[in-house]
């Protein structure tokens, strides 16, 4: 049994993780709404506004499935750590081998982190800057009607 801030780690990787699936739900939605808008129009310039947004839902979709890519590495990156960590001291190995490996390993997890913020934030902003862009694009294309 987990003590308190462990099941409140995994709560709030939980509600991360289900956010981020209902992200990419939203993006895949709006780009499928965006298509079925154009069937059987007529190309207009004003399409391009179109297509910079079901860009930017890509881009966002992509960075989700990026954010958990890195997410589920991160993790399997922690849980070698602890269990080389936890049972060094029962191997007869070089102790500076395992601690370049255990450097090694931070050093992996640091960087995902890094790269997981970025593509988080990415994928929020996609989702909102393609919703700006959908909404210029029904002005512009309400205006040249």
């Amino acid at each position: 049994m987990g003590t308190v801030k462990d099941d409140l780690a995994q709560k709030f990787r939980q509600s991360q993780e289900k956010y981020v699936y209902y992200l990419i739900a939203l993006n895949i939605t709006a780009i499928g709404f965006a298509t079925q808008q154009t069937f059987g129009e007529a190309y207009r310039m004003s399409l391009w506004l179109l297509l910079l947004s079901v860009g930017s839902w890509l881009y966002g979709a992509y960075s989700g499935l990026k954010f958990l890519q890195l997410s589920i590495s991160t993790l399997y990156a922690n849980y070698n750590y602890l269990e080389i960590k936890k049972y060094s001291e029962f191997y007869n190995a070089n102790k500076k081998e395992i601690q370049d490996k255990l450097c090694k390993i931070a050093n992996s997890m640091e960087a995902n982190e890094i790269t997981l913020v970025n593509h988080f934030k990415n994928m929020n902003r996609s989702l909102i800057l393609g919703v700006l862009i959908y909404m210029i694009w029904r002005v512009v294309d309400m205006i040249m009607a």
